[in-house]
């Protein structure tokens, strides 16, 4: 067995045992930070008991044993498709201790300025156009918080806080080509892309981001709309973003299996009082059109 000692913000040290060196490799690497907000791979011993302990087993009966603070999945490695399988699970456990703590793994981009720490967190659906805005943003003088995955931590005096997000980019692998800087050095799995952009490109490392506009966003080249949500609407659209409903639940052992991201006791009522107190001082826009209509848009309400 390899055993790998993974940091994630919220002071989660996760220790992790596979049958194989996966993450000696800089790809495998490149994927989890596609997944996994502010992950890092530090080098040497990393003090203190791990938070959070998952194994990968190649043992049979097949299956897992999901505990509180840890995951042993007894299965064949298959690759890649075990890679992945291996960050989602990573995501759906680290995911419970954030939650418990009161921090949301939300499905969103951010980006902004650091010179001003101002960010907008661009909030959507796999598909809705958040990864596309974020880099066309970037491409018009803003930097890269956060490429699809944000840790966000929201306070009760209503600040919200970016406290990680994901730098590496993934498309589809057809897409690939349309950014130049990373064409030639990219990771190809399962009909996809990953990269990092080139370093001027993103927000410093190190530094949390205040977010002070939300944008929902949609790419439609057929619409041109941009609204401004009742505190109300807001929250019934943002509530399942935060709770990160979408990737509660990893499908493992080639689907014999589920590890099942339960939420912890008084969860979603602190989320609710939170993100209300929140959104008396953060707007929140819903952005339809094409990829010229939103980034003009949200780079206007920028600044």
């Amino acid at each position: 067995m390899h055993s790998y000692r993974l940091v994630l913000p919220g002071d989660i040290s996760v220790q992790v045992e596979v049958p194989v060196a996966v993450f000696d490799n800089k790809e495998a690497r490149l994927l989890a930070g596609a997944y996994l907000p502010g992950v890092s791979f530090p080098a040497g011993t990393v003090r203190g008991s791990p938070v959070l302990n998952v194994a990968f087993r190649e043992a049979e009966p097949y299956g897992i044993e999901q505990g509180r603070y840890s995951v042993v999945v007894n299965h064949k490695w298959h690759g890649d498709g075990s890679l992945l399988d291996l960050i989602h699970l990573l995501h759906s456990a680290a995911r419970l201790v954030w939650l418990k703590d009161g921090l949301y793994p939300v499905h969103s981009a951010c980006v902004g300025d650091p010179e001003k720490n101002s960010y907008v967190l661009v909030v959507g659906h796999s598909g809705s156009g958040k990864t596309s805005t974020a880099l066309e943003l970037a491409n018009r003088g803003l930097k890269i918080f956060s490429a699809n995955k944000t840790l966000v931590q929201v306070s009760p005096a209503g600040t919200m806080i970016g406290m990680g997000g994901t730098r590496t980019i993934t498309t589809n692998a057809h897409d690939v080509e349309r950014h130049g800087e990373a064409a030639a050095d990219n990771v190809a799995y399962k009909h996809r892309s990953a990269f990092l952009l080139d370093n001027s490109k993103y927000a410093p490392e190190g530094r949390f981001a205040a977010i002070h506009k939300i944008a929902l966003v949609r790419l439609n080249d057929g619409a041109k709309n941009c609204s401004t949500l009742e505190t109300e609407s807001a929250l019934h659209r943002l509530y399942p973003f935060f709770l990160d409903t979408v990737n509660a639940d990893t499908i493992l052992c080639g689907g014999s299996a589920v590890f099942t991201g339960e939420l912890p006791a008084l969860c979603q009522p602190n989320l609710i009082h939170n993100l209300k107190c929140a959104l008396a001082n953060i707007p929140v826009l819903s952005v339809t059109g094409s990829m010229d209509f939103v980034a003009a848009t949200l780079k206007e309400q920028h600044g």
